[in-house]
């Protein structure tokens, strides 16, 4: 099974500027920003950790330098469509995987969202998320929930390639992965990054 992960990661933002750039803690350090874990670094760290393909797509310059700086050109898909930044995520994605089908000509049929405003996600809970979309071969697509609500926490997506060919990433038949509520936090505001960092540490 090929399995690509999609990060998406578009400059703008609008309650807190430059959000998916912003730093959480010290972590690797490798950014020439100063040093630090960033909203997309950790989610590019849990795709590097995956050993499968992945991308991010952005249609940001500095965002795209940052990529490339810390991870490489191969992981990068660049949108320069004028509405870039106000596109619904699904359209980003399927960029990605038409990007990847180009390449060699053969489709990934799992393909993985990873937000980076999710920045407390683990590994376990994207191969947790995946490992029940493949124990489920009647199943479409998999959302992780908070498991103190049951609500979508936008944590992971894992879809079948057919359903994001329709244009979809989830549905009313979606299989839930719980994931515990401290870690279901998704940065929206100041006061959700400065909450991110306190649970991280230094």
């Amino acid at each position: 099974m090929r399995v690509l992960i999609v990060i998406p990661a578009r400059g703008g933002s609008t309650r807190v500027p430059r959000k998916n750039l912003a730093v959480l803690s010290k972590g690797k350090g490798r950014s020439y920003w100063g040093g630090g874990d960033t909203l997309l670094s950790r989610a590019c760290y849990i795709a590097q950790a995956m050993c499968c393909e992945w991308y991010v797509t952005t249609d940001d310059a500095e965002i795209a330098q940052y990529v490339t700086y810390n991870f490489g050109i191969a992981q990068l898909c660049v949108r320069r469509d004028r509405e870039c930044g106000n596109v619904p995520v699904v359209r980003a994605v399927r960029a990605c995987y038409e990007q990847a089908f180009r390449l060699d000509g053969k489709p990934a049929e799992t393909i993985v969202l990873l937000q980076p405003t999710s920045p407390l996600r683990t590994l376990d809970d994207v191969q947790g998320c995946v490992s029940l979309l493949e124990r489920h071969p009647e199943a479409r697509s998999v959302v992780s929930v908070d498991a103190s609500t049951g609500a979508r926490n936008g944590a992971v997506y894992v879809v079948r390639d057919e359903m994001l060919l329709s244009s979809k990433l989830f549905d009313d038949d979606s299989l839930k992965y719980p994931m515990p509520h401290e870690r279901s936090l998704d940065i929206n505001t100041p006061e959700d990054i400065e909450e991110a960092r306190r649970i991280l540490g230094p």
